[in-house]
């Protein structure tokens, strides 16, 4: 038999009975009745199950059963004696079928049942009662079109089979509007949540996510053994149980992710409660994690007591009024009611996306018709990101993704003429867009080339410099062997000249000679010239005759 292993870390309890109060950040659902609404009695006109004689104060989910009990949750089998009920049972330890299971989830996130239905499962007629007298069908087919169960028209439902904790698990998660969240978490986190237990291995695998999920949240626990037991069939303690833990006070940020960017698109998040207390509650916190379990934000209170907020709205700032860096943060809080009962809730996940654009150019300076790349860089979902250079676009290619950021990368052509140009990155992200303005600067390379005369030379030998380069070069220096300097003479546009005199006793060798041209602009360019320093003149004239 399973025993509850006690509340959530963190929790604390006062004296008095304790009506614990769990939530899981989950999505509420367009059924769920504004907050502070009270639960609707169990069978339209059939009235509150007596309390049931079968879970006594020494039962592990006494209190559990208990407080879903007081507000409307739960139903168990009655009996009746002269058209009047006198006792009733919940069975605690028999096993919940999933029809018994529907209609308990159905209850605590408030849907409404779906009155004169057509039957949509083959096995769920309008005729099937759970416990003798509730219709299942109204409750089945509400689940349904929230998308908690699945199945095409005519297949089975198998109400009265029993569900595996795994697959209650994800029937929850589904319920709890996470699906997407447990989708969303890496295979090497599911892997790691589910070796917390021997038998993680065990959940199948179309259910490992949502499994994972319910486990990190606080929904899903295990045995005192350490054990999970995924393939055991869901009691009807432990189905309370999940519920429990689950919708006692639910806690909905939309839009979520945000992005508080400053655009005034989904700059902040309005989180919006709801809760089964049929009272207010006396006091509470609600704060914001990030996942290393550090606070960064904490909602607060103005007095005392306050009754729970029906909304509150978070624009990204810490408690210092700093933004917050963009990630996967963790809501969650504590109710407190006016008996000073007291647990610190579960946590749901809120992501922060702000909607981010970078780009470049590669090169900026460039030849005419020469190709350029343009890259980009995106956080926030980017559907397309496209560069324009006057009407030519060039649509970037995602090239993967690093530390939150999508890389982007497409190939743009320079203009034929010289000039500064505008190229303008555009990011798409559905309602609202991003743009970077690049400057591209397009201009003809400078060049330069020279030759040596003569070359080899002898020692002592008066060497001549011949330079050519762009007619946009205002200057050419050139650095000799011996280390002096020299701006060359010009002859005409692109010409120039100067000369040296190599001393008589130079050594033999070769010799770097260095020349550096700059441009009007300011562009400086470069040429590398060697001169091969021979013997005597008369050496290598007799060399050149008899070579």
């Amino acid at each position: 038999m399973e025993r509850w292993q006690g509340p959530p870390p963190g929790a604390r309890r006062r004296p008095g009975r304790a009506v614990a109060f769990l939530m899981a950040a989950a999505a509420l659902l367009a059924a769920v009745l504004p907050p502070g609404t009270a639960a609707a009695a169990p069978g339209a006109g059939e009235g509150r199950d007596p309390w049931y004689r079968d879970v006594p104060a020494r039962h592990w989910a006494h209190e559990i059963v208990r407080t879903l009990w007081e507000v409307g949750v739960t139903d168990g089998d009655r009996r009746t004696v002269g058209g009047r009920v006198v006792a009733a049972y919940f069975r605690p330890d028999d096993t919940m079928n999933r029809a018994e299971y529907t209609l308990l989830a159905a209850r605590a996130f408030r849907l409404a049942p779906v009155e004169e239905a057509e039957p949509v499962y083959a096995d769920v007629a309008p005729d099937l009662l759970l416990y003798g007298r509730l219709p299942a069908l109204p409750w089945v087919e509400a689940a349904r079109r929230q998308g908690w169960v699945r199945g095409a028209p005519g297949s089975l439902f198998h109400p009265q089979a029993g569900l595996r904790r795994d697959v209650a698990a994800g029937f929850l998660i589904s319920g709890l509007g996470l699906g997407r969240w447990a989708e969303a978490l890496p295979l090497a986190r599911q892997a790691e949540l589910l070796r917390r237990f021997p038998d993680g291995e065990g959940v199948l695998p179309e259910y490992r996510a949502r499994v994972a999920l319910a486990i990190e949240l606080g929904i899903l626990w295990g045995y005192p053994d350490g054990s999970l037991q995924p393939g055991r069939l869901l009691s009807r303690a432990e189905a309370a149980a999940e519920i429990y833990r689950s919708a006692m006070l639910r806690l909905d940020a939309a839009p979520n992710p945000f992005s508080p960017d400053g655009d005034g698109y989904e700059d902040v998040t309005v989180i919006r409660t709801a809760s089964l207390l049929t009272q207010p509650a006396y006091d509470w916190n609600l704060f914001l994690r990030d996942l290393a379990g550090r606070e960064v934000f904490r909602f607060r209170r103005t007095a005392l007591p306050e009754p729970l907020p029906e909304a509150l709205t978070w624009d990204g700032l810490d408690a210092a009024g700093r933004p917050v860096p963009d990630g996967e943060y963790r809501l969650s809080g504590a109710v407190i009611d006016r008996q000073g009962n007291e647990l610190t809730s579960v946590a749901g996940p809120l992501f922060l996306v702000r909607r981010r654009l970078e780009a470049a150019l590669d090169p900026s300076v460039a030849a005419p018709g020469s190709r350029i790349l343009v890259t980009a860089r995106t956080t926030g979902g980017a559907r397309t990101v496209t560069a324009f250079l006057g009407a030519v676009g060039a649509t970037l290619s995602p090239v993967g993704e690093s530390d939150g950021w999508t890389g982007w990368m497409g190939v743009l052509s320079a203009p034929a003429g010289e000039g500064s140009y505008a190229v303008a990155v555009h990011a798409d992200f559905g309602p609202v867009q991003r743009e970077a303005q690049l400057t591209l600067r397009v201009q003809t390379p400078l060049h330069l080339e020279g030759s040596l005369d003569p070359n080899p030379a002898p020692r002592g030998f008066h060497v001549r410099l011949r330079a050519s380069g762009s007619p946009a070069l205002r200057s050419v220096e050139v650095r000799w062997p011996d280390g002096s300097r020299q701006l060359l003479a010009r002859l005409g546009d692109g010409l120039w000249q100067g000369d040296w005199r190599m001393p008589a006793d130079w050594p033999s060798g070769a010799y770097p000679v260095e020349l550096a041209g700059r441009a009007l602009d300011g562009r400086t360019v470069r040429a590398d010239l060697q001169l091969v320093v021979g013997g005597e003149l008369l050496e290598m004239v007799r060399f050149v005759l008899t070579g």
